[in-house]
């Protein structure tokens, strides 16, 4: 016999058959005048009562609920209360039940800030939502510490039929942003979550342009990550700001040409409010950037447009084409020589020419190609010509 084995109070057998038992062997403790009826387990705190609404017992949920001594409130280690859990664990009966007393404490946050409203959004519980929007009493719009409002977390975790319910509930702050400036429709934007920033778009109250506290837009946010379909649905919309810079001044065309994402540019380069020259912080345009990555699709797009000032240097004064020599991107230098624009390919820079600057560097290609070039332009451009199957004009200044 195990001395050291210890018996099994009538608190733990009620706690037991809370989940596992038959009721009327719940009842049989229960009913003892002798036995705390608010007894929690050691590790987590949970009490008879948490345990029977988490896992759906309906009728001892019931029989506990008309019994006074039963605290319906009292929380785990984690702050969370048995209406929380009844809600997380799409207890739906449970909570029909909890929703008709008026002892339950339906907002009571746990120790994240999560309420029983946010997690049922959260974990995509369409019916306990539902329930829960019938009842004026629930907060709606109450944050987690860092994840948002409830409506934040729906939009984030993919949930298309929770957020339509919000979308119909009036007392739904829609723009509410989290500590980081994030709102419900940047979040689903960043997700990729397409069906619902459609959605979201058709909604009035939706501000599509707000930024984060770095001042990074959906759309911006969007051109980042690559993602086509996001800014072709985004831009279909008129309330949407083309040209909103982040926080070093950067737009949507901007980083999408520093990417290389071809795709994108022509999107944006169709807008008929895009600003293809607006510059960052240190005044590289999009025409710079694209240069100084290499991206010669997007360069040669960029060409082809006659607003594009394929001249405007940086702060410092460094040139579109004096960067692509330095960078040695021999491909963009020949697209630069086969485009009918005016570019000033001799401009200097720390006292060099495009030219020093490329020999320099060590790009015996595009030296010999320039110095070709300034000797004998018909003959450049025939070679580029025949190389790429095109005819052209070229018109420099030296």
């Amino acid at each position: 016999m195990n001395n050291d084995k210890r018996s099994i109070t009538f608190e733990e057998e009620l706690w037991k058959n809370a989940t596992e038992g038959d009721f009327d062997m719940f009842m049989n403790y229960f009913s003892r005048e002798d036995i705390d009826v608010n007894w929690a387990d050691q590790e987590f705190q949970r009490t008879t009562f948490y345990r029977a609404c988490g896992h759906g017992r309906i009728d001892i949920v019931k029989a506990m609920m008309n019994d006074k001594r039963v605290d319906l409130n009292k929380e785990t280690n984690q702050k969370g209360t048995p209406f929380f859990i009844a809600c997380q664990q799409n207890q739906i009966q449970v909570v029909k039940e909890l929703l008709n007393s008026q002892r339950i404490k339906l907002n009571q946050p746990n120790h994240r800030g999560a309420t029983a409203f946010f997690i049922a959004c959260a974990k995509g519980n369409k019916e306990i939502v539902q329930l829960l929007l019938k009842d004026k009493r629930i907060d709606v719009n109450k944050s987690h510490c860092q994840e948002g409002t409830p409506f934040y977390i729906a939009c984030q975790n993919g949930f298309l039929d929770i957020v339509l319910l919000l979308l119909e509930d009036g007392r739904i702050d829609f723009n509410k942003p989290t500590v980081e400036g994030a709102t419900a429709f940047f979040i689903a934007c960043q997700q990729g979550h397409l069906e619902i920033v459609k959605k979201l778009l058709d909604h009035p109250k939706i501000d599509p342009n707000k930024t984060t506290a770095r001042r990074v837009s959906p759309l911006f946010l969007s051109c980042v990550k690559g993602d086509l379909a996001m800014v072709r649905e985004l831009i279909r919309d008129k309330r949407i700001n083309v040209n909103l810079p982040s926080q070093d001044r950067a737009t949507p065309l901007l980083i999408a040409c520093s990417k290389g994402y071809y795709d994108i540019v022509a999107c944006l380069l169709e807008h008929e409010s895009i600003d293809v020259n607006q510059a960052v912080i240190d005044d590289a345009t999009p025409f710079f950037i694209a240069c100084q990555s290499g991206h010669v699709d997007i360069v040669k797009l960029l060409l082809k447009n006659k607003k594009v000032n394929v001249n405007a240097t940086t702060k410092i004064g460094v040139s579109p084409f004096w960067i692509t020599c330095k960078q040695g991107h021999l491909e963009v230098v020949k697209e630069i020589f086969l485009s009918k624009r005016e570019i000033h390919i001799s401009k200097q820079w720390n006292g060099k020419t495009p030219l020093q600057e490329a020999r320099d560097c060590g790009f015996k290609n595009i030296v010999s190609l320039i110095e070709e070039y300034q000797s004998n332009p018909a003959s450049v451009l025939f070679k580029l010509e025949k190389e790429f199957g095109i005819l052209g004009i070229l018109n420099f200044k030296f």
